[in-house]
C-alpha cells in the first residue's frame, strides 16, 4: 500500500512544479482513461542535470506522483545519456519498482494509469528544439 501521507504533502506542496526556464529537455504523457497530463522538464548542462520540474493537470495521484518523481530524479544525478536511454529499457517489473519507490508503495490497480503517468511523460523525454 503507498504511502498516502507522502501523497498528500506532495500534493500540497508539490516540488518544482511549474515551467522550467531554459529546459533543454521535456517529455510529455497523457491517461487516455481519464485525460490527465503531464510534462517533465530538465535543464542538462554539459551532459548533467542542473535543473528538473513538472506541470500538468490530473488527480492528487497523477500531480502528487509528478513531484515525487522529480524529487527522486534529483536525488539520481541524472545525465543526458541515462534520460535519453534508461527510462526506455525499463522492464515492468523495473517501472513497478520506480513507481513503487517514489510513492512508497504501490497504489490499488484501478489508479495505475495515473500513479504510472510520471514515469510515462519520464519515458518521452527528448531534447528540445529552438522551435519548442
Amino acid at each position: 500500500m503507498m504511502d498516502q501521507d507522502k501523497v498528500m504533502d506532495h500534493w500540497s506542496n508539490p516540488v518544482n512544479k511549474g515551467p522550467l526556464a531554459g529546459a533543454t529537455h521535456a517529455g510529455f504523457a497523457v491517461n487516455p482513461g481519464c485525460g490527465d497530463t503531464l510534462r517533465i522538464d530538465f535543464r542538462l548542462v554539459t551532459g548533467i542535470m542542473e535543473a528538473v520540474g513538472f506541470d500538468g493537470k490530473g488527480c492528487v495521484m497523477s500531480l502528487a506522483g509528478g513531484s515525487m518523481l522529480v524529487e527522486w530524479l534529483q536525488e539520481q544525478k541524472v545525465r543526458e545519456d541515462w534520460l535519453l536511454t534508461m527510462p526506455k529499457l525499463l522492464t515492468p517489473d523495473e517501472e513497478q519498482s520506480i513507481v513503487k519507490t517514489i510513492y512508497g508503495g504501490l497504489p490499488i490497480p484501478v489508479r495505475w494509469g495515473c500513479a504510472f503517468l510520471p514515469l510515462r511523460a519520464l519515458q518521452n523525454v527528448k531534447p528540445l528544439t529552438m522551435v519548442e
